[in-house]
Order: C-alpha cells, then structure tokens, then sequence
C-alpha cells in the first residue's frame, strides 16, 4: 500500500482557495474587505491572512474582525460556544540551521520552505556562513469573537473601529508621487513607460464601489513602477512572459482588495466563468504565487496609505 503523502501548508491554503474561486467566488472578489486583528495581541493580521478571514467572517455571518487561538482563549478565562469552528491562519516560523554545502543543496530543494526575507538571511551569513535561515511555513486554528463566551468583549470593540482612509486621499497621495491619472478612455490600464492610470469617467460606472475598485487595482500596478517598488511583472511587461503577467494581475487584484479594506467600501464582483478558470489554473499551476502575491500585495498597500496619509496632511512627498 502506497504511503500518504503529507500534505504542505501550500498544498493545504491553495486547495482552499481553488475550492472557493472554483464555487464562483475569488477570495479578493469576496464582498466587503475588512481588517482583521489577533484580539489577544491587539495585532492586525497581515497578507494572505486578511483574504481567509474575510471569506470566513462572511461565510459564517460573523460581526467583529477579531479572532482568538485556542490557548489565548484560555488565558483570558474564556470558552467557545459549542458548535463553533475555528478559521485557519498562516506564519512563518524562523529556522536558523548549521549545514554543510550538501545540506543546503538539499535543503533548496524543499518546497515547503521559503525564504521570506532575504536582507535578514544575508545578514545572517555574515554572522556565520555554516548556518542558513529560513522562515517554514506553518498554520494554526483561530475562533472569531462572535463565538468565545466568558470574557468582557467590549475590550475588543476599539480594534475593529480602525481609521479609513478616505479615496481620495488615495488617488491624491499617488498624484504627488508622480502618478498621471487621466480620465479618459473606454478600459482602465496603467501604462508603465508613461507612468500613467487612465480610467472612465465615474458615471461610467454602475457605481462609487466598481468605480473605486478598478481605479485601485490599477494604482496597485502603478505601485510596481520602477521609481517605487520596482516589481519585476511592471518594469519587464513588455517581454511577454505570461507568468509574470498573471502574477503581476494577482498582485493588482489583491492590492486593490487591500486597498477597499482601507477605505471601507464594497468589492462588486459579476461572476466570469473565464475569469474564475484563469485564476483556479493558474494557481494549480503556481502553488506559492497567492502566498507571494499577497505579500507584495500588502507591501503595495502600504506603500498606498504612506503616501495617502501625506496627503490628508497637505504634504507632498
């Protein structure tokens, strides 16, 4: 009899997600976006991790974005409600091992190990070459505060009333960085070599949610502009490399995702069965790109609110 394969968090996360595009629904096409926080820690969860949540939140008709392990539920002098099920987030746990140059071949080949930062791991090489760091992927179950009895929730309803960021703080932060944003035109595109978002004019659009969800996933391209974080899938799109293009589409669907969280507002999604194939094949395909792409996702984010919180301040970066 044939040995199970162990299946890896990669294997676990993309086989979710591809279950739930393939139902009809993309997690980044979700509905409302909302930030999601550890209630124990007062922390916000981050990448990847704010697409599970809110999936989940809206699955099961939760009220609040905050969640709580199993062990922090416990300390805190509280139960779960009988019945209630637990979400899955990811982390990554840091190894640092001593290994031999055969040691290291072997362990570039894992597919479950992925170095998630590469200035710590060079810097710890300096320290000493034998050893090498990674950061292993692992998952643990969370519940949602809708479903722990025993504890004072009130104490918990402040992180769920965080700050949004108005749109057009948004689109004026990119305009002093040097972003042209025309409105003109029939389909939004960013144009790379001119440095440029053209869109419709707002009334072309069913409404303020569609409007502001298109703008954003091409400001999210916009953010991979080699003046800014210099993404491979924006300065090289004209070699004509699928891969890189659908990576770099993940990357504005997700941003633009992230982007509406911030702001508070509705991602309107009309169901494409091509659109929903495209997706689920190419993630077959790319086990690691959903993981890789939310995590440039939230670097552009953030790159978005620094320079949208400069405008709300009448500052020009």
């Amino acid at each position: 009899m044939a040995k199970k394969t162990k299946k890896s968090v990669y294997d676990i996360i993309t086989e979710k997600i591809i279950e739930q595009i393939e139902s009809g629904t993309p997690l980044w096409k979700a509905g409302w976006m909302r930030k999601h926080f550890n209630g124990f820690a007062k922390r916000e969860y981050q990448g990847l991790n704010q697409l599970l949540l809110s999936w989940d939140m809206q699955v099961m008709e939760y009220t609040s974005p905050v969640w709580f392990s199993f062990k922090q539920i416990q300390q805190l002098g509280g139960s779960i409600k009988k019945g209630a099920k637990s979400s899955m987030v990811i982390f990554n746990k840091k190894i640092t091992a001593q290994c031999n140059d055969k040691d290291e071949e072997k362990e570039d080949k894992k597919d479950d190990l992925e170095v998630f930062d590469e200035s710590e791991q060079e810097k710890d090489k300096q320290v000493d070459k034998k050893s090498k760091t990674f950061f292993l992927m692992r998952y643990y179950r969370v519940f949602n505060l809708d479903d722990v009895e025993g504890i004072d929730k009130s104490r918990y309803v402040n992180l769920a009333n965080t700050k949004k960021e108005k749109p057009e703080n948004i689109v004026k932060g990119m305009q002093n960085d040097g972003l042209n944003i025309q409105y003109t035109g029939v389909q939004p595109c960013y144009i790379p070599s001119w440095d440029t978002v053209q869109i419709p004019n707002i009334g072309n659009f069913e409404s303020a949610d569609s409007y502001y969800s298109s703008l954003f996933h091409e400001i999210a391209h916009a953010t991979g502009h080699g003046s800014r974080l210099k993404r491979a899938g924006v300065s090289n799109i004209d070699t004509g490399d699928k891969h890189q293009y659908s990576y770099e589409e993940l990357v504005a669907e997700i941003g633009a995702a992230f982007i509406m969280a911030e702001i508070g507002m509705k991602i309107n999604y009309e169901n494409s069965s091509a659109y929903v194939k495209g997706w689920s094949q190419f993630i077959k395909n790319n086990k690691k790109a959903i993981f890789q792409a939310s995590a440039e996702a939230r670097k552009a984010v953030q790159y978005v609110v620094e320079k949208a919180e400069l405008a709300s301040d009448n500052k020009v970066a």
